[in-house]
This record gives structure tokens, C-alpha cells and sequence, in this order.
């Protein structure tokens, strides 16, 4: 009876000690190299259509080509960022949620507001183009064309903006998730979380709040991507005044 009472003894630490490893196993540590080459790859497109094809003096075909290799190397790490998100969600690694939520809404912050200006620009421009249209009679033709071309636009940038954003919302979106499960956070609650990562710069501040009250975690993290975002944003302000 001893020897089976300490074979099943070991047993059972055999399979606890199996059950830890594979939850480790599970709960993968985040992919900084991927989301950094992500957002080298955004930022870059971004810059090739401002800057590239205007000082490189590109061929048309040649442009097109760039763009292409672009959007591939774009959707494959979007697609990548995302399914393993998906996969971190679900088994609960909030760890992965927080470090990659918080990096990408600092990161993505500049192309974000750079794309809802983008749209404010074309939607406005386009609408005053088009009223001036409508009062000169020999342009007025245009003016249907050009507040299409407005209301058409505008929606295609704040598109363009949401999906470069997508890896940070899901993420952040999983968080709450989770703390939905784990910290038993008020229904409410989530979904007043959920609709503020729909907002700029709200849901940035949103983001840091969920990891601090909830999870008391990634506040070095936050002062580390603010710090780069800002230089970021510097950077680019006076590249464009030179340029």
C-alpha cells in the first residue's frame, strides 16, 4: 500500500509538473522584433509615398513596385501580430496583452493623428473646393465630382488609420477580456473600455489606466514608448520643416 500510495504521490507531481510546463509553454513572451519591424514597415511606406517617390525621382512602375513589396511585408506582419494575439487572448497571457497593447498605442499614435488630419484636410478642402465650385459657372461640372471625391476619401483614410491600429485594439480588447475573467471587471466597465480604444489619444490614456488600476504593471514600458514616441514626433515635425 505505501509503495502505491507514493507512486500515485509521484505521479500526480509528474502531471502537475506537465500541466506547468505546458501552461508556460503556452503563455509565450511578447515579439518585440515582429511589432518593431511592423512599425519600421508602417512608418516607412508612410514616408516612401511623402518622401520617397518625390526625391528618389521613381518611374511610375518602379513606385508601384516599392508600394507592392510594402503592403506585402504590411498585411503579413498585420496577419502575424493578430493570430498570435488571437492565441495569447485565449489562453490568458495578459502579460503578452499589456506589453503589446501599450506599444502599439504609443507607436501608432503619430500615423493615427497624421491620418485623421489627412481626412479632416481632404473632407474640408473638398468641401470648400466644391462650394467655390457650385458659385463659379464654369467649373460647376466639377463640383459633384470634387464632393465625391471628398466624402469618398476622407472614410478611406480613417480606414487606412484603423487597420494600422488593429494589432493594438485587439490586444488591448483581449486585456479586457481577461480582466473581465480573472479581476472581475463590471460588465459596464468592459464596455466602456472597449468603445474608448475607438478613440485617439482616448484610448491611449484608456490603455495606461487598464494596466495600472487593473494589473499594477508595464508603467516603465509606458514611459519607455512615450519617450520614443515623442523624439518620434520631434523628428518628423522637423524633418518636415526642412524638407
Amino acid at each position: 500500500m505505501g509503495d502505491r500510495e507514493n507512486y500515485n504521490v509521484e505521479e500526480d507531481i509528474s502531471i502537475s509538473k506537465e500541466t506547468v510546463d505546458s501552461e508556460n509553454k503556452s503563455m509565450e513572451k511578447y515579439p518585440w522584433l515582429i511589432s518593431i519591424l511592423y512599425i519600421l514597415v508602417l512608418y516607412g511606406w508612410i514616408g516612401f509615398v511623402i518622401y520617397g517617390m518625390k526625391y528618389f525621382n521613381l518611374n511610375k512602375w518602379l513606385s508601384i513596385g516599392f508600394n507592392i513589396v510594402f503592403l506585402i511585408a504590411f498585411i503579413t506582419l498585420l496577419t502575424v501580430q493578430i493570430s498570435r494575439a488571437l492565441t495569447e487572448i485565449r489562453s490568458g497571457n495578459i502579460d503578452y496583452c499589456i506589453n503589446g497593447f501599450l506599444f502599439f498605442k504609443y507607436t501608432i499614435l503619430p500615423s493615427t493623428l497624421f491620418f485623421i488630419f489627412l481626412a479632416l484636410v481632404i473632407f474640408l478642402g473638398g468641401l470648400s473646393i466644391s462650394l467655390i465650385a457650385f458659385i463659379l459657372p464654369a467649373t460647376l461640372f466639377l463640383a459633384p465630382f470634387i464632393l465625391m471625391a471628398a466624402f469618398i476619401l476622407s472614410p478611406i483614410m480613417l480606414a487606412i488609420s484603423f487597420i494600422a491600429a488593429l494589432p493594438g485594439f485587439v490586444l488591448a480588447v483581449g486585456t479586457v477580456i481577461i480582466g473581465r475573467k480573472q479581476k472581475e471587471m463590471k460588465l459596464g466597465s468592459c464596455f466602456l473600455h472597449i468603445l474608448l480604444q475607438f478613440v485617439p489619444v482616448a484610448d491611449l490614456i484608456d490603455a495606461l489606466y487598464i494596466s495600472i488600476h487593473y494589473w499594477n504593471r508595464a508603467k516603465k514600458l509606458a514611459i519607455i514608448t512615450a519617450v520614443s514616441t515623442g523624439i518620434f514626433i520631434a523628428a518628423s515635425i522637423i524633418l518636415y520643416i526642412i524638407c
